[in-house]
């Protein structure tokens, strides 16, 4: 029971810092993309809530 119990924050923290990485990356390619393209700010702001409302569903 002991080294499961130890092994758990470990993993969670992994995984919260794999996500956070994975997050950072994305929005970094997002970002080079948009200034590559240099999109207006309100097409933006509509495609990000697009994407909320489909994660949603």
């Amino acid at each position: 029971m002991e080294a499961r119990k130890r092994q758990y924050p470990s993993d969670t923290g992994y995984m919260l810092l794999t996500s956070k990485v994975v997050t950072y990356c994305l929005d970094a390619l997002v970002q080079s993309e948009l200034d590559r393209l240099d999109w207006p700010i309100s097409q933006i702001n509509v495609l990000t809530l697009n994407l909320q409302t489909s994660e949603m569903d």
